[in-house]
């Protein structure tokens, strides 16, 4: 191995039944988990291979508001992260899941979702060294921002390195999670239970964030973060604490899904795949408010989405959707939609309805409004409509 990068990235999550950080809009007091002296810096370089490292967010229907965790391309529609970032403790696929690539100071350029997942585990607080995913994106953001290749290194040979490898991720104690961080030059201590040790500084949020070095033919993921041990009363470890076997960091293996990534190159089946309705603003106008409903067994309608002039907003039309969506939308006097099909929109969530002429929920922001012509949505595909 030659030439590790000396600006390397971010960091981990966990814990010992980890989780991923909660939006909460206040820091924590204190920084845990950390061994020694904090050594992670801010990410604000958008050049490559940073701009590989990924901001995710995802809700579901149990939650209070969203949770963040971090991937990192590694093809041009593929991205690799911790499988309890995409799912609760029973398997279920969070409900809405959203990959924001160059996130910094709590923005990203845009967001994409996924078309398909992979998971090395449904039930990863049983199973921490399969705590692997792999998604298919609905847009090949890889072409433009290029992604990380992936390095089989048996552990022996890792823990000889010493401390050249940089880990990277959205630590939610570190600035909320709102920038990445990155520690460079942290180490693969040892193997226990197949699944890596490290001193790499992390925490929660930093979940399926990469853990690289770098050869003279580029980076190279040698492993995804994944948990943190407690103390036992259920708490994190003091900052500074010195790294031993009860105070690890623990990443999951580059060769638990070494083969599966290298295979996904040459098909495309997965356990999940969604239809996706683009919504965009070609027009004059600023900003366009839209809204779409549609049916299967129950009608669904989805919050307003607000679209900025020259730009698309991708809204999920659930697993494998194939048909009918009808879409409103305005402003500044714009308006469409205008076929007998009445609907009530909430601005802050989607909901369920039994029937189309259900009346508005008992709610000041609730509004009606009037669909236009349905619009045939194919099965996993990303469908288009555009405002001129």
């Amino acid at each position: 191995m030659k030439n590790v990068m000396g600006s390397l990235i971010l960091s981990a999550l966990s814990l010992s039944v980890l989780s991923c950080g909660k939006s909460t809009g206040a820091s924590q007091s204190k920084v845990q988990n950390i061994f020694g002296n904090d050594d992670r810096v801010k990410l604000t370089d958008t050049d490559y291979p940073w701009r590989t490292i990924v901001k995710i967010r995802s809700t579901n229907d149990a939650s209070l508001g969203w949770s963040g965790c971090t991937g990192t391309l590694v093809g041009p529609d593929l991205l690799l992260t911790a499988s309890h970032c995409l799912q609760d403790r029973e398997g279920k696929i969070h409900s809405d899941i959203r990959f924001y690539p160059n996130f910094i100071d709590g923005k990203g350029p845009y967001f994409v979702q996924a078309d398909t997942y992979w998971r090395g585990t449904k039930k990863f607080s049983e199973d921490w060294k399969n705590d692997w995913a792999l998604v298919r994106l609905n847009v090949r953001i890889g072409d433009s921002l290029g992604y990380m290749g992936l390095k089989n290194v048996d552990t022996a040979t890792l823990s000889s390195w010493g401390p050249v490898l940089t880990a990277a991720g959205h630590a939610g104690d570190f600035g909320d999670g709102q920038s990445a961080s990155v520690h460079n030059g942290c180490s693969v201590i040892e193997e226990v239970g197949e699944r890596l040790y490290s001193d790499c500084d992390f925490n929660n949020g930093s979940s399926g964030g990469p853990v690289f070095a770098t050869f003279d033919d580029g980076p190279k993921i040698v492993g995804v973060i994944s948990a943190q041990f407690l103390q036992d009363d259920g708490t994190k470890y003091p900052s500074g604490v010195a790294y031993s076997r009860d105070t690890a960091n623990t990443l999951v293996k580059a060769s638990n899904f070494f083969e599966k990534l290298i295979a996904l190159k040459d098909n495309s089946d997965g356990v999940l795949n969604r239809t996706y309705l683009n919504i965009c603003n070609n027009s004059n106008t600023d900003t366009i408010s839209a809204a779409v409903a549609y049916s299967d067994a129950t009608w669904h309608t989805k919050g307003w989405y607000n679209v900025k002039k020259g730009e698309c907003e991708s809204i999920s039309m659930g697993e494998n959707y194939n048909g009918n969506v009808y879409v409103h939308g305005h402003g500044n006097g714009l308006t469409w939609g205008a076929s007998p099909y009445t609907f009530c929109v909430n601005p802050r969530s989607s909901f369920d309805y039994e029937s189309a002429d259900t009346t508005c929920l008992e709610d000041e922001d609730d509004a009606k409004v009037r669909f236009g012509d349905a619009l045939a949505l194919e099965s996993r595909k990303v469908n288009t409509f555009t405002f001129n």
